[in-house]
């Protein structure tokens, strides 16, 4: 007598198909993204995807869209500085994930969908929670940081400085480089 495996049912089956979507989009880049490959990497029928997505960019958007842990709950430490590391330390965390892989790849490297590459770019600020914008608000309110203070460029510096270290100098974000960079930035911003 054969044993089956049991098949996996709606949010189950969703989260399967996109953590192998993301899996493949880092491992293959969007252009040889195949739906029939995530599905059978997933264990499930392709018209199954097709039916919830019925293009590559439409799965690839949901899956990428579905969560973005490194942007919800960022720890509120009471000062800058430590809501700076704990974000540093996240989104470094994350760019070193599969999703993050992916998210890069997408925003970077590949040349395919425009929106794909813009919805891979703006995840991030997109993302809800407690994201990188309520930290810095936090610091303002607290007096840490000024009104004029340009949070975008300030982020997308932090962003640079681990896409540099990841990718240029392919070395690790660890918790003395995580450091001097804060030391950095708040030498940059604090008042």
């Amino acid at each position: 007598m054969a044993v089956h495996k049991p098949q996996l049912r709606g949010a189950k089956v969703s989260k399967k198909i996109f953590s192998v979507t993301v899996a493949e989009l880092a491992r293959v880049g969007l252009e040889r993204l195949s739906i029939p490959e995530v599905a059978r990497r997933a264990g499930v029928n392709k018209t199954s995807i097709y039916r919830r997505w019925p293009t590559k960019e439409a799965l690839v958007k949901a899956a990428l869209g579905e969560s973005m842990e490194h942007a919800r709950e960022l720890e509120d430490t009471g000062t800058l500085e430590g809501d700076l590391h704990g974000l540093i330390r996240r989104v470094a965390d994350f760019i070193e994930s599969p999703r993050g892989g992916a998210m890069v790849r997408l925003a970077f490297v590949d040349s395919g969908s425009r929106s794909l590459r813009r919805h891979a770019a703006q995840a991030w600020s997109d993302a809800p929670g407690a994201g990188p914008f309520e930290i810095l608000a936090r610091a303002v309110s607290r007096g840490e940081l000024g009104p004029e203070t340009d949070f975008e460029t300030l982020l997308f510096t932090m962003a640079g400085a681990i896409l540099h270290r990841r990718f240029v100098e392919q070395a690790a974000c660890d918790a003395e480089w995580i450091a001097r960079v804060t030391r950095l930035m708040l030498r940059g911003v604090a008042r």
